[in-house]
């Protein structure tokens, strides 16, 4: 019996250290749901608890592969050297989201959000993403995800890179490409950041300072 079940866990974290695993993973879980989007955009509106029931997928990854919190980034260490890492890339994403914002009052627009925060007080919106939006998405994208990438491959590049292109991708939806590449940028910041540092809370940080500065913007 005992042996049955170190054969069956054997069999099923070889499953995660699989490329074509990864792939049909990558497929069902941000490729199909965008689609599925594109087919109807009122889905968008759905993200924020779609993502919530992303930790249980997440749970029994790590549960699986024996992933500790501190491996995702659930820990005390490195805070301050990863928060002063982080400084000058949040100051540039200041600069460039008021410079933009200048230049063109509609480039960082988005009709969905703006649609979710209509009538609502924009202090319980920034509040709501800063303690809830941002850091769930740094625990899923990096804390979590650069982890499980990390049973594929130890390629740094490949871990920076591929995080960053899903996070960026399912920016799309929000139908705005400038958006989209800024998502693209931060997110290989932020993945080089947690691999140096391993601490999701420093990454939090500066995603809901941006991403909270950008929906003020936008409204």
């Amino acid at each position: 019996m005992i042996g049955s079940k170190i054969k069956t866990r054997n069999m099923q974290v070889s499953l995660f250290q699989s490329k074509l695993f990864l792939a049909v993973e990558t497929f069902y879980l941000i490729v199909f749901p965008l689609l599925l989007i594109y087919r109807k955009p009122e889905l968008i509106h759905w993200r924020l608890p779609v993502m919530l029931a992303g930790l249980i997928y997440a749970f029994l990854v790590m549960k699986t592969n024996k992933l500790s919190l501190r491996k995702i980034g659930l820990s005390k260490t490195n805070f301050l050297p990863a928060v002063k890492n982080l400084i000058l890339p949040t100051l540039i994403g200041i600069t460039s989201l008021l410079v933009g914002k200048f230049f063109d009052s509609s480039i960082w627009y988005i009709k969905a959000v703006v649609d979710e925060v209509s009538g609502k007080p924009i202090f319980f919106v920034l509040f709501i993403y800063a303690v809830i939006s941002a850091p769930l998405q740094e625990l899923i994208f990096r804390g979590f995800y650069l982890s499980r990438l990390e049973l594929v491959s130890r390629n740094k590049t490949f871990l920076i890179w591929y995080s960053a292109i899903v996070f960026a991708i399912i920016h799309l939806p929000l139908g705005n490409w400038r958006i989209t590449i800024a998502s693209l940028l931060m997110s290989l910041v932020y993945a080089g950041n947690f691999l140096k540092y391993q601490n999701a809370s420093a990454i939090s940080i500066s995603h809901a300072i941006l991403g909270g500065l950008m929906i003020y913007l936008m409204i």
